[in-house]
Parts: structure tokens; sequence; C-alpha cells
């Protein structure tokens, strides 16, 4: 049974030399811390079993046991075979999963076809207290947990009838670790262990402290909690029985009783079964529908946001056109002032022109009145102008001759320097 010191009591298999396998479920903060000591490839198995079986761990109606040894589970049954071949070559192999106990007309067989010596451990707890961890853990109802334990509890017992069995209490285990583990061994076929041994002592010192123990609830409490229906006391008390070493009760007729109920409340539970998945889905629904509000929620709050956004945004253009107002008008009213500066420039630019041209104007007319002279001087002036212009023709002849004597001259000296250069180049 889930919650029932499985582990525990699988970790203390582990100290008694049997193999666990290699692929081991990783520990869980806050679950369990010390390890599940559950092997991965069968854990992955089983589940697919009850899921084919249309079945899971938490459901209180019996799984079909026919059905499970019928020709449609074969590939899962060759899977298996090939699982436990792998792992049993090397010596004594075991492997804990809860699921199991419902399980067990399929594993059976699987270890019938592989002729194995199998042998079954039984773990025992007070089913309040592996209900109450499964409250705490899953928020399984406590009546619920009851209901599973007794389950799991019947399951495993009646699959196990015939077969090499030993019954443990996690109480006692806790209590005298090498007492329980000595009872394990002679019931497995193991080799009885010793107090001094190292993995005993790492066993009781390191990993059983006293801290592994929670939701600790008297045995009485059970009765007294009027949660626990008369054949759930009946099964725990037989079962405690025979976890001290007297399995007898279990052949007993109460304990034939217990399965007759249960039996008889097959169709109670399956609509159970019904009811919790109609619970499952309509908080799946509220889960959904919770999410989806939260994303309105959200989408609501970014719209807001983005609204405030876009206002402050309308805000800032508004202010931004306001400053852009105010600068065109700055801009006018300096364009406005230029344009009258640069208007008044002009016109004293023109005025100032005014002047001049009157200014100018009025020397013109004294040039002009300057240039009348006599018809006289002009003739003598012109006669004048005339032997001036002769005197500088002699001077342009006079010129034109120096200039033909320096070209002359000019070509007289590029020959001798041709020559020199001839004369040096020859020496």
């Amino acid at each position: 049974m889930h919650r029932a010191g499985t582990s525990a009591l699988t970790r203390g298999l582990a100290a008694l030399g049997v193999s666990l396998g290699e692929n081991l479920m990783a520990p869980v903060s806050d679950n369990n811390e010390k390890g599940f000591f559950e092997d991965l490839d069968i854990y992955h198995l089983n589940e697919r079993l009850l899921s084919k079986a249309g079945s899971a761990w938490h459901k209180l109606a019996p799984l079909n046991e026919m059905a499970m040894s019928g020709p449609e589970w074969s590939i899962e049954r060759r899977e298996a075979l090939a699982i436990l071949t792998r792992k049993v070559k090397d010596g004594p192999f075991g492997f804990k999963d809860p699921r199991t106990a419902l399980l067990l007309p399929f594993w059976r067989c699987v270890f019938e076809d592989l002729q194995l010596d199998a042998r079954y451990v039984i773990a025992i707890r007070n089913p309040l207290e592996s209900a109450a961890s499964l409250e705490a853990r899953d928020g399984i109802p406590l009546t619920k947990g009851l209901a599973l334990w007794a389950k799991h509890m019947v399951e495993a017992v009646r699959h196990t009838g015939g077969a090499s069995r030993v019954f443990v209490a996690y109480e006692r285990l806790l209590e005298n670790p090498l007492a329980e583990l000595t009872r394990i061994a002679v019931a497995l076929g193991l080799p009885t262990p010793e107090a001094c041994s190292a993995e005993i002592a790492a066993y009781r010192d390191d990993f059983l402290q006293r801290d592994l123990r929670h939701n600790r609830i008297g045995p009485r409490e059970l009765g007294r909690s009027g949660l626990a229906p008369g054949y759930v006391i009946d099964l725990f008390e037989m079962t405690m029985q025979a976890a001290v070493g007297d399995p007898g009760q279990l052949d007993a007729a109460p304990w034939r009783d217990i399965v007759s109920r249960l039996e008889e409340a097959a169709p109670l539970l399956a609509y159970a079964d019904a009811l919790d998945d109609d619970r499952q889905a309509v908080q799946e629904h509220l889960h959904a529908a919770t999410s989806a509000l939260r994303d309105a929620e959200r989408l609501l709050a970014e719209a807001k946001l983005d609204a405030q956004t876009a206002n402050q945004d309308r805000l800032d253009a508004a202010q931004a056109f306001a400053d852009l107002r105010i600068e065109s008008e700055r801009v006018r009213a300096e364009s406005e002032r230029a344009q009258a500066e640069w208007l008044a420039l002009a016109e004293r630019q023109r005025r100032q022109h005014l002047a001049e041209l009157e200014e100018r104007q009025g020397e013109r007319a004294d040039f002009q009145a300057r240039l009348q002279i006599s018809e006289s001087e002009r003739h003598d002036l012109l006669a004048k102008s005339k032997e001036q212009l002769a005197a500088l023709d002699e001077r342009q002849r006079e010129l034109a001759d120096l200039r033909a004597r320096l070209q002359i001259s000019e070509s007289e000296r590029h020959d001798l320097l041709t020559k020199s250069k001839e004369q040096l180049a020859a020496l």
C-alpha cells in the first residue's frame, strides 16, 4: 500500500543483499527524501497495465483478475519477462511498487513462466497513518484513503496465498530493525543479518531515523476516529497478528467475511469511482475555468495598461502639438520681425542709393562742364596726341627690332649650350 513504509522496508531488503536494480526512481524533497527504491522499468509497466485495465492505483473498484491472465495481455507479459530476465541473472532481485498488490494475477503468471521462486514481503502500517499521509501528499480524503488501504491489503493477501510470504509491521521495523530483518531473511531464504554488519549499521543508524515516521497515530485511534469501517479495523488487527508471527487468522472465517463484504461492495465502489471521476472532471474544469479567468484578468490588466499607455501617448502627442504650435508662433514672429528688419534695411539702402545717384549726377554735370573747352585747345590737344602716337609708333618699331636681336641671341646661346654639352660628353 502507498505510504505504508514500503520504501523503508525495501531499503532493508537491500541491506540484506537483495538487488533492487540500477534504474531506481529518484528521491523527492518533502516526500521521500531518502528514496522510493522503485525500479522505473517495472513502475512504468505497472502504470500501463493499470491504464489498460481501465483503472489506477487510487481507484476503489477491484480489477478483473481473470482478464489479466488472458491472451490480450501477452505483449505486456513478454515485456515483463524480458525485464525480469535481465534483472534476476546476477542473484536475488526484489522490486517494490504498491501497484503490484493490485496486479499480482499478472505478475504471478510471469513468475511462473520464468519458473522463479517468488517470495513476498507485505508491509503493514496503521491504515489511519497511511490515509493521513495520502491526504497530506495527494489530497485524498481520509475515508477514501482507508478504503484504498483495505483494497490493497486484501489483494496482496489474496494473491499471495500459498506462496512464501512475510508480514512486516512498519512500527516494529522502526523499533527493532535487526529483529524484523532477521524475520524477513528467514522467510526469504537469505543469510541472517549480523548487528555488526556495516550495511545493517548504516540502515539502522543512518536510514531509520526517528523523523522518518510521519503522521504517527496510536493503534487504538483507528477505532476511535469513527472514520474506519469495522472490516478495516478487523483487517488491520489480523494482518498485525500475522506480522508478529501468527498468520493463522488469515485463513479463518473473519478473513473470508472481509473478502466477501468487499466483493459485495464492488458495484458501490465502482459507483464511488465514477463519482470521483466526475469530481475530478469538475475540478479539472474548474481549474481550467480558473486558469482561463486568470488569463482573462491578465489580458484585461494588459488592456488597461495598454489603454493607459495609449492615453498617455495621446496626452504626450497633444503636449507635443501644443509645443509645436508655440514653436510655430515663435518662428512666425521671428520671421515677421526679420522681414520688417529687412524691409527697413532695404528702405535705408534705397534712400542711400538715391542720394549717391543724385551726387553722381552732380559730378557728371561738373565733368561735362569741364569737357566743354575751346576748339583750339581741343585741336592743339589732338595735334599733340598725334605727335605722341608717332613717337609711340617709333618706339614700338625699336622694340620690335630689339626683340628680333634678342631672338637671334637666344638661338646662338642655345647652339652654344648644345655644343658645350657635346664637348663635355666627349671628355
